[in-house]
């Protein structure tokens, strides 16, 4: 079983590692994919004057390469989209009640929402989608994860939510992420890991064992079908190896639009 601290990877520079080598290497490998494309690029153009024949035969092989990747890709497309659409007419619900050996009834789901500068409404409909859930809203825990460079306007949005949603889950949890944190990218990378540690916190004093929770980092903007999680813990519960495997659920960019 993996030690509390090893659930958390701490995203390294090229400056954090103490041997020259190790460096130089580190900073050969951040280069190299965007070399590498930089060369194709100036190499077809150096080569249609040197070697016309070689870089025409190039072109028609990569061509024919991506006509390939975009025939497979859009044959899986087909696939994914109708398998969802049978997925979405199961009662995940139900399937839980009648998973034999396993009590779903222990899982608890940790929803981490990082929000910026989104506007109110854009948080209010991810929370009205969250307590439209089909699973039972005492064993969520969310966090909204605010940023410190918000300022007033971040601030007033989670006091909102607070006021109207704060009582719905088993735990409702804002965090603040700091701002200028030495060595740090800002971002919502950065603020999911503060709000995933500060989370860490909150799930220690309950004592809740890391093995019958489910971490989802969504979008602000993302509005869960109401049967997400009943679906997520199925799956959780049904994999051979949960504990070192990741689920992705299929997004679909409506609220985008």
């Amino acid at each position: 079983m993996l030690k509390p601290e090893q659930y958390y990877l701490k995203i390294g520079r090229a400056s954090d590692l103490s041997k020259a080598g190790e460096r130089r290497l580190y900073r050969f490998l951040e280069i190299f994919p965007g070399a590498l494309s930089w060369l194709t690029l100036l190499l077809v153009i150096f080569l249609s004057w040197q070697k016309p024949v070689w870089v025409a035969f190039f072109i028609i092989i990569f061509d024919l390469y991506w006509v390939l990747k975009t025939i497979f890709l859009s044959f899986h497309q087909q696939s994914a989209f109708k398998k969802m659409k049978r997925n979405l007419k199961i009662d995940w619900m139900e399937k839980l009640r009648q998973l034999e050996g396993k009590n779903w009834q222990d899982i608890y789901h940790l929803v981490i929402l990082p929000v910026y500068k989104e506007k109110m409404e854009i948080v209010h409909s991810t929370f009205q989608a969250l307590v439209s859930s089909r699973y039972p809203l005492d064993k969520l825990i969310v966090v909204l994860a605010i940023e410190e460079r918000a300022g007033a306007v971040g601030e007033e949005i989670a006091k909102k939510i607070q006021e109207e949603f704060g009582d719905k889950f088993f735990r409702f949890l804002i965090t603040v992420h700091p701002q200028d944190i030495e060595g740090e990218i800002a971002g919502k990378g950065s603020n999911e890991t503060w709000a995933g540690r500060k989370a860490k916190e909150l799930i220690d004093d309950l004592k809740i064992p890391y093995e019958r929770i489910i971490v989802s980092s969504f979008d602000i903007n993302t509005q869960v079908y109401p049967q997400y999680f009943a679906c997520a813990t199925y799956n959780y519960l049904t994999c051979p190896d949960p504990l070192h495997s990741s689920f992705q659920p299929i997004p679909i960019y409506n609220n985008n639009i």
